[in-house]
């Protein structure tokens, strides 16, 4: 039987040595690099409309006065006066939270406005970020399922396609990977600090995209249940992150509050997101770039009262359309129902929402190209939840993930939604597939065991 235990760790130790040599752990990060960068030059610039143009004027108007908001030259703006939302442009400049259009401030401050400098930025994010999955994936399981995740996130469709769009995703991906990190490093180390440093880290990635501090909040709360099962200090670490993440917030939303006269959120963006996502007559047909008809369904004298486009104000706006949710919310519940139970379909779905739109079935191949990749992904991260249901690094992943797509089945959602967050879907791929090998090679081995023991018996008879 030595010759079985032989293989038998020989099999599970080549994959272990390889994730923890020096060589992958530069590899991986590199090799993200590179291929972001291919992408850079392949692919068209295709900025995501009107919102990239919508973070571009922000920026501008930072960069040039210091000031965060839309002026009224906004209308002279053709994209920006043909948005589908563009009730929401005033001085507050609520429509979107002000992180990402710092970011391209400080861009334009310090290289200028260049396309290809705020993609290459876009590549060495990925870069940190494929390093930062290589090690939640060995803290969480071994070494092997770290340098696997890292090379599936290599080949991730939607984020090399992302470097031509001049959005946020490199950089969500980067700050969620972080701040899961921390959440991670925390629960491993049975310690506070890397706690506080992560709700710190999900508290300002709020700045850029408000769900992302929504997943710090989840993850959290499992640092709470972790710390209450073991009865440690964690309960502490995780009060704390979620402190700090919360405190994080208040400067803006002090700001916010001023700018409006009365109490708001991060941006005024959600009654919209809502509508356009539970409101059904507009789900086939949305674009940004598509005439709208708002208040579609509503009798002549309720449109007066709840058109977005007739409101005062932009908080106004963003009031009427939460309240012909709440309208339909009460009159049709089962048509809302049915349309979270799609939004979560489309925010996992293998292609995107526009592909998905009557019409387009053939108009963008490449995608249909990379949906085999999102499929195996999917199966393996499945896989990778049945067979580590009983570990709590796993629940991590589902408790984030479960309560993302969640909140996700409520707006309009879209699977490039998904893409920051994929990191913990590879992770658990990862550990599906390290697992199979695994188990693969101990077959092996006990295979090979067997027959070595019959043969020492017959040797010695």
């Amino acid at each position: 039987m030595r010759t079985a235990g032989v293989i038998r760790d020989r099999g599970h130790a080549w994959l272990e040595q390889l994730g923890g040599s020096r060589a992958i752990v530069l590899a991986i990060p590199l090799g993200v690099f590179i291929l972001r960068l291919v992408m850079v030059w392949a692919l068209p610039v295709s900025p995501l409309s009107p919102d990239c143009r919508e973070y571009a004027y922000l920026s501008e108007r930072l960069d040039q006065e210091g000031r965060y908001g839309f002026r009224e030259d906004w209308r002279e703006d053709r994209v920006l006066c043909g948005s589908a939302w563009s009730y929401l442009y005033d001085g507050t400049g609520m429509v979107r939270p002000p992180g990402y259009p710092l970011l391209l401030a400080a861009v334009r401050r310090g290289m200028g406005v260049n396309t290809r400098d705020l993609q290459v930025l876009g590549a060495m994010a990925e870069a940190l970020t494929a390093l930062l999955i290589y090690a939640c994936g060995r803290i969480m399981f071994s070494a092997g399922t770290g340098m696997l995740a890292g090379i599936i996130y290599m080949g991730h469709p939607g984020m090399n396609y992302a470097m031509g769009w001049l959005g946020r995703e490199p950089f969500l991906a980067l700050a969620f990977s972080l701040g899961v990190f921390g959440v991670i490093l925390a629960a491993h180390r049975d310690s506070i600090g890397p706690a506080v440093l992560a709700g710190l880290c999900f508290g300002v990635a709020g700045y850029l995209k408000e769900t992302l501090t929504v997943a710090g909040g989840l993850a959290g709360l499992w640092l709470l249940w972790v710390g209450w099962r073991a009865r440690s200090r964690l309960v502490w670490g995780a009060v704390l992150m979620l402190l700090v993440a919360a405190l994080t917030w208040v400067p803006w939303l002090v700001r916010n509050a001023r700018a409006c006269g009365t109490w708001t959120g991060m941006s005024n963006l959600g009654g919209t997101a809502l509508w356009l996502g539970l409101v059904d007559p507009n789900w086939k047909t949305f674009d940004a770039s598509d005439e709208v008809d708002w208040t579609a369904g509503l009798a002549e004298e309720q449109r007066t009262l709840l058109d977005p486009r007739l409101a005062p104000t932009a908080l106004e706006a963003d009031k009427r359309l939460k309240a012909m949710v709440m309208k339909q919310a009460v009159e049709r519940p089962a048509d809302m129902a049915r349309a979270m139970g799609r939004n979560a379909l489309i925010f996992w779905s293998p292609v995107s929402r526009t592909v998905i739109r009557a019409g387009s079935l053939f108009r963008r191949p490449l995608e249909f190209l990379s949906a085999p990749y999102y499929l195996g992904i999917f199966a393996l991260f499945l896989a990778g939840l049945w067979v580590g249901r009983h570990r709590q690094e796993v629940w991590l992943a589902a408790f984030v993930l479960g309560g993302i797509t969640a909140l996700h089945a409520t707006c309009c959602a879209y699977p490039r939604y998904r893409f920051p967050f994929d990191g913990m879907v590879v992770i658990l791929a990862a550990f599906a597939l390290t697992t199979w090998i695994g188990k693969r090679a101990s077959c092996s081995a006990d295979s090979a065991g067997g027959t070595g023991g019959s043969s020492g018996r017959s040797t010695d008879a």
